[in-house]
Formats: structure tokens, C-alpha cells, sequence
């Protein structure tokens, strides 16, 4: 039963005398009106009839009414809940709960993470698991938030970061899949090392033969 701390009789309603909030959390939980809270009104995780949104969510979760979630009433990962706690004050208000679903990639990056344990897994990924390598640029199996976010600036930079495999911003001779001789012609002041300019003139340079042909 919902609020059955307040009901002292233990008959399975709660009156106004019985109440312990204000009367305008009484009025909003009451929802026919009748000056008492039973039935579907004391039923955990029972919504308003007529109504489902976000709203009734945040209500459900709000469980003494202060307009606000705190820790010890969300029922969700800890890890979730900061994410969502903006502010960093501890609490949800029901602004940073609407806007839980607002932010694009990152939004599609919380689903994909269902532990919730801020990586991606190989058992979360949905997709390609060649794809899932190339994302991961550290080669540690898991996929991080920063390494999701740039998964969208792929192209040329994808193959760069791909053979980058220290994340050092340049390619070694020894992280070069290629033969030497290319190595070194695309190497062009001679440091012994690819950037990630010099990789992407040899694209380019790639093109321009392309068109000539």
C-alpha cells in the first residue's frame, strides 16, 4: 500500500486526519475527490486515470510530495542518477527529469548501456562488432562515453584513430599495417611518423588520381 505509514487504523484508506503532508499533495493524490485515499489512490505505481506522461513518473517517484527526487527514493542505478542530477544537488528536480531525454547521441548512448555502469559492453552492442573495434580506441573491450561521442567525426579520422592504437595523435612504423615503402612516402618531413594531416593528403592525393583517370 502507498503512504501506508500514515494509515494508523490500518483499514486500508487514509483520511485527512491521517495525512501528514499538505493539503494540496492530499488534493492531488485524491483523485475522485471524495476526501479519502483509497483503492487505486494507495496503490503503488498506480497512475491518475486519463493520464500516463512523464509527469505521472516523477510523481510516483516523488514519494513525500517535496517536488523533488531524492536518492534514497529512486529506484533506479546510482550511476543513472547522477547523470540525470545536473546540478549536482542531490536531488532530481522535475526539470532535469523532463530533460532526460533530451541530448542526442548521449541519449542513444544511455540506452545502449543498460547496467548503466557508464561503458558500453560488447554483449550491449547492437551493431557490427568490427564496428565496435574501431570504436574502441584504447582496445579495453568497453566503449566510453568520450570514445561514443567522437564515434561521429569517423571518415578519414576513423582510419587514423584506428592505426593510432596508443592514442599518442600520430602513427608509428610499428602500428603501420602497410609496407615500409608507403610508409615512408607518406611520411613526408621524415619523423618517423604519420599525422593525421599527412594521412589525410594521401586520401586526398588518392582522389585527385581517381579523377584523372
Amino acid at each position: 500500500m502507498r503512504f501506508a505509514g500514515m494509515d494508523r487504523n490500518r483499514d486500508g484508506r487514509i483520511t485527512r486526519d491521517e495525512w501528514r503532508g499538505s493539503s494540496n499533495a492530499f488534493n492531488r493524490h485524491d483523485w475522485n475527490g471524495d476526501g479519502v485515499l483509497s483503492g487505486i489512490e494507495v496503490i503503488p505505481g498506480a497512475r491518475r486515470p486519463g493520464s500516463g506522461g512523464q509527469q505521472d513518473e516523477f510523481d510516483r517517484l516523488d514519494t513525500n510530495d517535496d517536488g523533488r527526487i531524492s536518492l534514497s527514493e529512486w529506484t533506479g542505478s546510482r550511476t543513472l542518477f547522477d547523470r540525470l542530477d545536473r546540478n549536482d544537488d542531490g536531488f532530481l528536480s522535475r526539470d532535469e527529469w523532463k530533460n532526460r531525454g533530451n541530448g542526442g547521441n548521449e541519449d542513444e548512448f544511455d540506452r545502449l548501456d543498460r547496467n548503466d555502469d557508464g561503458l558500453i559492453s560488447l554483449s550491449e552492442w547492437p551493431g557490427d562488432p568490427a564496428l565496435f573495434d574501431r570504436l574502441d580506441r584504447n582496445d579495453n573491450g568497453f566503449l566510453s562515453r568520450g570514445e561514443w561521442k567522437h564515434g561521429d567525426d569517423r571518415d578519414n579520422e576513423d582510419e587514423f584513430d584506428r592505426l593510432d592504437r596508443n592514442d599518442d595523435g600520430r602513427i608509428s612504423l610499428s602500428e603501420w599495417p602497410g609496407n615500409r615503402d608507403k610508409f615512408e612516402r607518406l611520411d613526408r618531413n621524415d619523423d618517423g611518423f604519420l599525422s593525421r594531416d599527412e594521412l589525410k593528403r594521401s586520401d586526398d592525393d588518392r582522389d585527385d588520381d581517381d579523377d584523372d583517370r
